[in-house]
């Protein structure tokens, strides 16, 4: 489209074909007025036409020079010379330290802002350029266009209106980042010294200033409003994510830790974290040569975290779920595979001996609950006695298992043993104590709304 920026040769080259074939026979063109009209220069429409196209090329062709530069910045950052561990590291801090220093990530986030750009200017520069020729076809990308830069523009304020938004853009950073800078100068204004120029910077700077309070207050109040919508218990996600995705045993074992400290939504899937849990907690045997499982060396605080989470989240589950939990249908082949194949190796654990009283109340409650999947019957493994140090965790989940019919017959003495164990002087903490009055109510045969069961804070 660079040819209306100067003469056509082609207007010219007619003429002059007009003249030769006059010469011929003056018959064929009546009028003889060759003169060619002196060329103007193009138009105004046509000369920003061109500017925007032109601008676009420029934005794309520094996008993909910076883009190389950054390629090559960041070659550098990680080439270490030779030398000691000490002399490398320190080096690699000193140009950490000049990443920040520099703004190298800002710079960074110009190369996309400049592509951006260039899309832009071209979009405005065709839709003008083919509106002089054929409306329809211009209106179908002035439309698009214009969809893009809407958009655009939605995102940025969603971006400015709450900072957990996930549609981040560097144009909503910078915003953000002048907005918090207009508000602290104004404020340093009113608190800092008297001058000359000091009501005049007052002046310029207020109505800057109530703009972005009403709209912080705006967002404020948008923000509120979207996340008491989606507002949930995010530790609880956290803690199923690295359980589902760690391979490393002590990663495991502080989210096992956790799991009974959090409260645990009815809607979230955790049979993921069970299988981990359950997984982890058999892996800490190993196998006699009389076929004896015995806890692994070092293995002792794995496997008790993983047990009591593992027991914590599954008579959770089964309380609130009739169904066993590892028997549901599956769309994942791997899943029902691991599930189905595993199932049967707690049972394992029946031939357990050892003299640690913590470990054995686990390995038996496990078997308790693990036991009457896919049965009747309720099987019991006799009474054990719940050890002092879990007497403030097992408060929690004998709640669910007085609620459920399948626990409720035999777990009526461990609940008054509980209690019993737990209301004495000093008294426990408001949430055992809670839990403890709780348990009181369903052994006076109270209903307990589900959500009342799960909630962990219930003091």
């Amino acid at each position: 489209m660079q040819q209306n920026l100067a003469p056509d040769p082609t207007t010219e080259t007619n003429m002059l074909l007009k003249k030769l074939i006059h010469t011929v026979d003056n018959s064929t063109f009546p009028k003889n007025d060759f003169d060619m009209p002196p060329w103007t220069g193009p138009s105004s429409t046509e000369i920003w036409v061109q500017s925007l196209i032109y601008a676009s090329l420029s934005a794309s062709l520094l996008a993909a020079l910076g883009a190389m530069l950054g390629k090559q910045w960041l070659n550098h950052f990680q080439h270490f010379s030779h030398g000691t561990v000490d002399g490398r590291g320190r080096q690699r801090q000193r140009k950490l330290d000049a990443l920040y220093a520099w703004h190298f990530d800002a710079v960074l986030e110009g190369l996309p802002v400049l592509l951006q750009l260039s899309l832009l200017l071209f979009g405005v520069a065709l839709g003008a350029n083919l509106w002089t020729q054929q409306h329809i076809v211009a209106c179908i990308v002035i439309g698009t266009t214009s969809f893009g830069a809407i958009f655009y523009a939605l995102i940025v304020v969603a971006a400015l209106i709450s900072d957990v938004c996930p549609f981040q853009t560097p144009a909503s950073n910078r915003l953000r980042s002048i907005g918090q800078c207009v508000v602290r100068f104004h404020n340093a204004l009113q608190k800092g010294n008297r001058t000359i120029l000091s009501p005049v910077l007052r002046f310029v700077s207020y109505i800057p200033y109530i703009i972005i309070t009403c709209l912080y207050s705006f967002a404020s109040c948008i923000s509120h409003r979207l996340s008491s919508q989606y507002a949930v218990n995010t530790d609880a996600p956290c803690i199923r994510w690295l359980l589902e995705t760690s391979d490393d045993p002590n990663v495991i074992t502080t989210a096992a830790s956790l799991v009974p400290e959090v409260e645990w939504p009815p809607d979230l899937d955790v049979s993921g974290a069970l299988l981990r849990l359950r997984d982890t907690f058999l892996d800490c045997f190993e196998n006699t040569q009389y076929g004896q499982p015995k806890l692994s060396d070092s293995s002792r605080d794995c496997a008790i975290a993983c047990g009591m989470a593992f027991l914590h989240l599954y008579i959770e589950r089964r309380s609130l779920d009739a169904r066993p939990i590892f028997l549901r249908a599956t769309h994942d082949p791997e899943f029902a595979l691991t599930s189905s194949s595993r199932l049967h190796d707690a049972h394992w654990l029946m031939w357990t001996r050892h003299n640690d009283p913590e470990l054995s109340f686990i390995c038996d409650l496990i078997l308790e609950i693990v036991l009457d999947v896919g049965v009747s019957i309720p099987i019991s493994l006799g009474n054990p006695k719940i050890p002092n140090t879990f007497l403030m965790w097992m408060s929690h989940p004998l709640l669910h298992c007085l609620s459920a019919d399948q626990y409720a017959r035999f777990w009526r003495r461990r609940a008054l043993d509980v209690v019993e164990r737990l209301l004495v002087s000093p008294l426990p903490p408001t949430n055992i104590l809670a839990n403890c009055l709780m348990a009181a109510g369903l052994l006076l045969d109270q209903s307990v709304h589900p959500n009342q069961l799960t909630s962990t804070n219930k003091g």
